[in-house]
């Protein structure tokens, strides 16, 4: 299990430029930020940045859950780097579709980050080298595990807009049918048909 500091994250991303040592992580394991402050400058930034007299730019620019979104965005772009050059990828950017599921899920209930479901959202879930239909099951049961146990309105809103994004539903899609819909029960592509129709007040 790998640990990393957000200061480690911060030097990595900035002072380095992006040139030092990428190790996937789970979010969890990252440490040096108080989560409860990180949630409440998620949701400050959404609600467009009324932190209050003693907050600046920089405090929405530089929140613990944008900082946690581009390093793991970085990690998962160096993973595709050897998948494009036909080189191994190494243990530490080994990571599959449902450990990167769980780390979006972690930033998203435990950070409230509607910035990491764009981000990380909204780019590798549609590469068929990365997801592919043998992921999509094990996936649509972690997006509905995290769907039924969401006590938090944004939250769930935001896994909604996560599940249909992957799955291919709605805008900007075109297709009646989820993606992956062939391997999906009958069941299951009900569900995505009726998160499709479903809203927030519906939680």
């Amino acid at each position: 299990m790998h640990t990393i500091s957000l200061s480690e994250i911060r030097h990595i991303e900035y002072e380095e430029e992006g040139l030092g040592e990428y190790r996937w992580t789970h979010p969890q394991n990252i440490s040096g930020y108080d989560l409860s402050h990180a949630r409440t400058l998620a949701a400050q930034r959404d609600l467009g940045g009324t932190a209050g007299a003693d907050s600046s730019e920089d405090d929405f620019e530089d929140t613990p859950d944008t900082l946690i979104t581009d390093y793991l965005a970085r990690c998962l772009e160096l993973r595709n780097s050897y998948i494009k050059t036909g080189t191994t990828i190494p243990d530490q950017l080994a990571v599959t579709p449902l450990q990167y599921i769980d780390a979006l899920l972690y930033l998203i209930t435990a950070l409230g980050s509607s910035y990491a479901c764009h981000i990380l959202g909204a780019t590798h879930f549609h590469d068929d080298t990365f997801l592919t239909p043998r992921d999509a099951k094990p996936l649509l049961e972690r997006l509905k595990s995290a769907l039924r146990t969401s006590e938090d309105k944004r939250a769930w809103a935001l896994i909604r807009d996560l599940a249909l994004e992957i799955f291919h539903l709605g805008y900007p899609w075109t297709s009646a049918a989820p993606r992956f819909n062939d391997v999906l029960t009958k069941e299951e592509n009900q569900f995505l048909q009726d998160l499709l129709r479903a809203s927030p007040s519906s939680n």
